[in-house]
């Protein structure tokens, strides 16, 4: 669920998405992946919610993870997603209505740390994302030209996970602290049509989840998280999770 309180750019709604995939260790070190996935999206706009958009799209996430040694590993990952949306809008008792598309891409190198201190076990991360989101300008059911502005957000990631073996059960807290390098996502339409990009602004997800070990190739489990300390801005994820080794 996300929400976000800002003049210009008020919404609230939710995303659900379904992602499946596999990866293959290339070498004992080396390990490559794909996912793929689904989403459908609902949201409300504008300072009384009476504007919608609602979507649908696919997304493709190749990604290579890297362990450089019994403390360390790399990853690096790109995501490339498509969607179709449809909006709604209440112009003063006259509805506008519309199809568009939008083009997603994501990519984010991260470098992980790891250390066990019994009966925990520890892990931190460094990281930077860069996403970038295209939709097409589109003609409105009363035959406006509606020009949407591109979105670009790259932030640093910092952050640690911790974690304890319970019987087959793995539960785990962790908390990671994001900072906007780039972020021309809020506060866009200035008078003169131009954009703000917002340096700086920070934000703390914290979540936690629990792992349990089926067989010694099956593992199921469910996590959630929500962001914190980014000021009228709230975004919530719940998620469930399988893994099957072969």
């Amino acid at each position: 669920m996300l929400t976000d309180q800002h003049e210009l750019s008020k919404l609230s709604g939710n995303s659900r998405t379904i992602l499946t995939g596999f990866d293959y260790y290339l070498t004992e070190d080396v390990l490559a992946g794909i996912s793929i996935g689904g989403e459908k999206t609902r949201f409300s706009m504008g300072s009384n919610g009476s504007n919608r958009l609602s979507g649908i799209g696919v997304t493709v996430s190749p990604y290579v993870g890297y362990i450089l040694n019994q403390y360390l590993t790399a990853e690096a990952a790109f995501s490339y997603g498509h969607s179709i949306n449809d909006s709604n809008q209440d112009l003063v008792g006259i509805v506008s209505s519309g199809t568009y598309d939008a083009n997603r891409y994501m990519g984010s190198l991260t470098v992980s740390g790891y250390y066990s201190v019994k009966p925990f076990d520890l892990k931190g991360l460094i990281g930077y994302d860069i996403a970038h989101l295209a939709p097409n300008n589109f003609t409105d059911s009363l035959a406006n030209r509606i020009k949407l502005a591109t979105i670009d957000l790259q932030q640093v990631r910092v952050g640690g996970e911790v974690s304890v073996d319970v019987a087959e059960f793995q539960p785990y807290l962790s908390s990671i602290v994001s900072i906007d390098t780039i972020n021309s996502g809020n506060d866009r339409g200035n008078d003169d049509g131009s954009e703000t990009v917002r340096h700086g602004r920070v934000g703390v997800q914290v979540g936690g989840g629990v792992k349990a070990n089926i067989t010694d190739s099956f593992v199921v489990g469910v996590q959630a998280s929500t962001m914190l300390a980014r000021p009228q801005e709230k975004n919530t994820t719940v998620g469930l999770f399988t893994r099957l080794s072969f």
